[in-house]
């Protein structure tokens, strides 16, 4: 709700946590695989400001809904599969997942320990 009110400062941004934000995670971590096979055909181990590409930073508010309490098992499922691929391949190509939750201390996720600790804030 509150991204919304602000939608020039970002690239894309879906406002549901339905079909829309599961394709958008699905287009995240298809883009993370490509940026990592760009830079294991350059030689190159991990991201830098200088290899043309910008940094990425997805931003999930309200991550639980997307991937703990979305009522459709499939896309339930669909999330949580882009979701883990990104935030376990994601560091090294540019890309970074800021996920926002009500409550951190509860276990919703199940791959909580994917994200680097400055990234779940507890």
């Amino acid at each position: 709700m509150e991204l919304g009110r602000a939608p020039w400062l970002f690239h894309t941004l879906v406002c549901t946590n339905g079909t829309e934000a599961v394709a958008l995670l699905e287009h995240v971590a298809a883009l993370t695989r490509q940026r990592a096979e760009t830079l294991r055909q350059q030689n190159r181990r991990t991201w830098s400001p200088d290899c043309g590409q910008p940094f990425v930073l997805l931003i999930v508010d309200e991550l639980a809904e997307v991937i703990a309490y979305q009522p459709d098992q499939g896309l339930r499922k669909r999330a949580n599969a882009a979701l883990q691929s990104i935030v376990s391949q994601g560091r090294a190509p540019g890309v970074c997942v800021l996920g926002q939750l009500q409550d951190p201390r509860k276990q919703v996720i199940e791959f909580r320990h994917l994200f680097p600790s400055a990234s779940l804030c507890v």
